[in-house]
C-alpha cells in the first residue's frame, strides 16, 4: 500500500476511528437523505491536516450507497475489511455502506490521481452518489452531496464549530450564503436563466439540502435533520445537540423570495409578502412544538432588486413572535455577488 502519511492516517484523519464508526450501526434519518454520513463519519476528520505533511499525495474517495456489498461485488472490487485498520491507507475509490459495516470495496484500478479516480467512478455508473473525498486539499475535505459530476463542498475543518448559539450558528449561514450559494459551481442548480433572475421551481429545496450538508459538516456536536414530522406539519431544518444532557434545539424554515416563477411570471410584493408571512408562522408554531430555545425564518432574496417592503413588513411580525430574521441575498453572476458586496 501507498504510504500516504505516518500513523493511521491520511492528510490527519484517524483511519482506526474510521473504522470504529463505520462498524456502529445506526439508522440513516431517511432512505432519500443526501447526507447518510451525519452522525460521526466526518468526526474523524476534526483538524484534518493539522499533522499532515504540507503536500498530501494522492486522493481518497469514500462512495456512500444502501447497497455497497453488492455494488461492490458486481464490480469485482477488492473487499477492504475493517476498513482503515491498517496502517495506512491507499489512494483510491471506497464504496462504503449507509448502514452498519466495517467494510469497504475498493474500485479496482483506482489510483492517486483524483481525476482518475472520478472516471473510473463515472465508468462504474456511480457518478451521482453521495461522495466524500480527502487528500484533494490540506486541511479540508470536499463534500459532494450529488456525486462527483454535482456541485462540491469544500469544507474547512480547523473552522468546525463543537459548541452553538445564535452568533456561531449566523455566521454559519452567512458563510454558506455568501461563499456557496453565490459561486459558479451552484448557479446551475439554483438558476433557469440567471441572466433573467428566473429561479428554478424547486429553488428553495435545493437550497434547503445544500444548507443540510453545509451544517452537518460545520457543526459535529449537532445533528442537522430535515424536514421532521411534527403534528402541525413538517419543518424545514431541524438543529439538536449530540449530547442527551443539552436540551438546545434551533428551528430553521427557509423560504425563497423571487421576482419571477420559473415560468417567468412576476411575482407580487403582496404574494411575497405573505410567503413570508407564512414563513413567521410556521418557524413561530414548529419551535414550539418541539420545544425549541430559537426560531429563524432564513430569507433567500432571489430577486434583482434585493430588500425593499417586502423584508421590512416582515420584521414587526418576527419581533412580535421571537423569530429570527435572517436575510440572505442570492446573486444571478459573480460579478453582481462582487459589486454587491462592494457597496455594501
Amino acid at each position: 500500500m501507498t504510504n500516504i502519511s505516518a500513523k493511521g492516517t491520511l492528510g490527519g484523519a484517524n483511519l482506526t476511528e474510521l473504522a470504529k464508526i463505520s462498524a456502529k450501526a445506526f439508522q440513516v434519518v431517511d432512505e432519500n437523505d443526501i447526507a447518510p454520513f451525519e452522525l460521526d463519519w466526518h468526526e474523524v476528520f476534526d483538524r484534518w491536516g493539522a499533522g499532515a505533511s504540507p503536500a498530501v499525495q494522492g486522493s481518497l474517495v469514500l462512495i456512500f450507497l444502501d447497497t455497497a456489498q453488492v455494488v461492490g461485488s458486481s464490480l469485482g472490487c477488492e473487499t477492504i475489511y475493517q476498513f482503515g485498520m491498517k496502517d495506512v491507507a491507499e489512494p483510491g475509490v471506497y464504496l462504503v455502506s449507509k448502514s452498519a459495516t466495517g467494510n469497504a470495496w475498493r474500485i479496482p484500478g483506482s489510483s492517486a490521481d483524483h481525476q482518475e479516480n472520478c472516471s473510473k467512478i463515472s465508468a462504474s455508473g456511480l457518478a451521482d452518489q453521495v461522495a466524500v473525498v480527502l487528500g484533494v486539499r490540506t486541511g479540508h475535505f470536499l463534500v459532494l452531496p450529488a456525486g462527483i459530476d454535482g456541485t462540491s463542498w469544500s469544507v474547512n475543518l480547523n473552522c468546525v464549530s463543537p459548541t452553538l448559539d445564535d452568533a456561531i450558528l449566523t455566521e454559519h449561514l452567512n458563510v454558506f450564503a455568501v461563499e456557496n450559494l453565490n459561486s459558479a459551481e451552484t448557479r446551475s442548480d439554483l438558476w433557469i436563466d440567471a441572466s433573467q433572475w428566473i429561479p428554478k421551481e424547486q429553488a428553495e429545496r435545493i437550497i434547503q439540502k445544500l444548507l443540510l450538508v453545509g451544517l452537518r459538516t460545520a457543526l459535529t456536536k449537532h445533528s442537522v435533520i430535515p424536514e421532521p414530522s411534527t403534528a402541525i406539519g413538517r419543518l424545514d431544518l431541524l438543529v439538536l445537540s449530540k449530547d442527551p444532557s443539552d436540551p438546545d434545539r434551533y428551528v430553521l424554515e427557509l423560504k425563497a423570495v423571487r421576482s419571477h416563477t420559473s415560468t417567468g411570471t412576476a411575482v407580487t410584493a403582496s404574494a411575497m409578502v405573505t410567503h413570508l408571512s407564512d414563513g413567521v408562522d410556521q418557524a413561530d408554531q414548529y419551535r414550539k412544538k418541539v420545544g425549541g430555545k430559537s426560531a429563524y425564518l432564513c430569507v433567500y432574496d432571489m430577486r434583482r432588486v434585493k430588500g425593499g417592503d417586502v423584508i421590512e413588513k416582515t420584521k414587526p411580525k418576527c419581533a412580535n413572535t421571537d423569530v429570527r430574521l435572517r436575510v440572505f441575498d442570492v446573486h444571478n453572476a459573480s460579478k453582481t455577488a462582487r459589486k454587491a458586496a462592494a457597496t455594501a
